[in-house]
């Protein structure tokens, strides 16, 4: 939210006039129970971006508040239900309702975080030095960020249409100085949602 905001303000545009950007963030569904080990279970979420709030911390009480409600709504359940609907009628299901959120222009950009290891790995003697995270991006979306966390350190991804955002790397700038201000305002615990 803080980037978008960043590049809309360099671009000339009012920021308070983008009140509906959404994002597209995959969320783990994992169920405790033995029969838990069949594949990964997601659910697509569409998560609102508070671009118009200029203050880091009141944009994340914002998004978290309005994903708690989210979850809560049933938009998980519903994820699970249209990939029971999958398995049942097969893959076209899933692939039809994508293709329609995609054409109802229902979210502007993907993220997605991909929590690695918090201790150092090697493959073959050879020590990984870190995780590059990237997300596709689906046919007519122009941004897709991923976060993967590895051994004490957070990397960022960005996957870009470049006639859409042909300044990646401003943008880039944008996403790094929104996360600095974002560390500095939450220095104090943010508190959480209620009934988190």
């Amino acid at each position: 939210a803080g980037a978008v905001r960043r590049r809309a303000l360099r671009h000339g545009l009012d920021p308070d006039e983008l009140t509906d950007v959404r994002a597209m963030v995959p969320v783990g569904r994992h169920v405790k129970t033995a029969q838990a080990t069949q594949g990964n279970r997601v659910a697509l979420l569409l998560a609102p971006l508070p671009v118009d709030e200029e203050d880091p911390r009141e944009a994340a009480l914002r998004i978290s508040r309005a994903m708690l409600g989210i979850k809560r709504g049933g938009a998980a359940q519903g994820g699970d239900l249209l990939v029971a609907a999958s398995e049942l009628l097969g893959a076209s299901v899933l692939v039809a309702t994508f293709r329609l959120a995609l054409r109802l222009r229902a979210f502007n950009t993907i993220v997605t975080n991909i929590p690695g290891p918090p201790d150092e790995r090697e493959l073959l003697g050879a020590k990984l030095t870190g995780l590059v995270p990237i997300v596709n991006l689906w046919p007519h979306e122009a941004l897709g960020i991923a976060v993967a966390s590895y051994a004490g350190t957070v990397t960022f991804g960005l996957q870009a249409d470049r006639e859409v955002v042909p300044d990646l790397a401003a943008l880039r700038d944008d996403l790094a100085a929104a996360f600095d201000a974002l560390l500095a305002a939450t220095a104090a615990p943010i508190p959480a949602a209620a009934g988190a």
